[in-house]
């Protein structure tokens, strides 16, 4: 729990779960892969202080963003299809988009590394 009340605390969480929805509204911008990143990072941390704000904390780090340092898969499209039922799909992984003479990859996404070795793993 908080420093704050518990009436001006459970207020708070309301709010920013309000903000959620807006989220949803920016997959339609065409967002560089850097804006799309910052804003998925900021939706996951309002998520994670939602959780540890209503007692369901998972685990997650609240204090820090995810790492930039980490690493992910380009998945090109038929095979990103499969991947695109996972739960873990949407929040973790980002569009393609090509730069400048950069080679343009029609629906292909950014995987995290270690979601695609889990998928890989036998048993």
């Amino acid at each position: 729990m908080s420093t704050l009340a518990p009436q001006t605390e459970i207020k708070a969480l309301q709010v920013l779960a309000q903000c959620l929805p807006y989220f949803d509204e920016l997959a339609n911008l065409a967002m560089t892969s850097e804006d799309a990143f910052s804003a998925r990072q900021a939706e996951n941390l309002i998520r994670c202080i939602i959780e540890y704000g209503e007692g369901n904390y998972s685990g997650r780090v609240v204090s820090a963003p995810a790492s930039t340092d980490s690493l992910y898969v380009l998945v090109l499209w038929p095979e990103v299809q499969e991947l695109m039922e996972y739960e873990w799909f949407r929040p973790e992984c980002y569009l393609h988009q090509a730069f400048d003479d950069q080679e343009y990859h029609d629906s292909a996404y950014f995987v995290p590394l270690d979601r695609m070795m889990d998928i890989n793993e036998p048993g």
